[in-house]
Order: C-alpha cells, then sequence, then structure tokens
C-alpha cells in the first residue's frame, strides 16, 4: 500500500473486533469468532493501532523497536495493515494534511 506524501492516514480497529494475549500470543478476534494469531511484530503494531496511531506513527515505532529502515517499515505495516483490512479486523481512514 503506497500512500501519497500528504495523505495521513490513521487506523482504527473494527466493531467488534477484540484482542488478548494467550499464553503468550496476541490472538485477535472479530465479531463472526474468527480469530487470527500475532507474532511479536504483529502484536506490537497492533498495540499502536489500539491506540489509534497512523501509519507513519507506526513505522517509526517499528524503525526504533526493530531497527529496520524507515522506508522497509512503511512497506511492511502497510502490507500488514492491508492484510488486516482484507480479515476486516481493521478500518483505514484518510486524512489530507
Amino acid at each position: 500500500m503506497k500512500l501519497a506524501e500528504d495523505v495521513w492516514t490513521r487506523v482504527h480497529v473494527s466493531p467488534g473486533t477484540v484482542s488478548a494475549m494467550v499464553d503468550g500470543v496476541l490472538v485477535v478476534m472479530d465479531s463472526e469468532f474468527r480469530f487470527l494469531e500475532l507474532d511479536d511484530v504483529g502484536a506490537f503494531i497492533w498495540h499502536h493501532i489500539d491506540d489509534g496511531a497512523g501509519i507513519e506513527e507506526i513505522a517509526l515505532n517499528v524503525t526504533m523497536a526493530y531497527q529496520v529502515p524507515l522506508e522497509t517499515a512503511r512497506e511492511d505495516v502497510a502490507t500488514f495493515l492491508q492484510q488486516l483490512q482484507a480479515e476486516r479486523l481493521v478500518l483505514l481512514d484518510a486524512v489530507t494534511s
């Protein structure tokens, strides 16, 4: 997912979606009781989504936490968010600056 430079996208957890730690793994469940287990990086990103962070803010946090280049973090976060959106676990809102 490549975003225009003048767009700040907010990520929101979809209504009816819940998450919980189960045996050290973050599990996300939608309103139809389908669930997804997230690895450490996925859980890190999910916590930022839950806090209402935007894609750029999440990418910056991934860069700092995992010592990866910002462009790599942007691409990886965008891909992960696309997967979550396809599963209807998150909503993406574009806001122009």
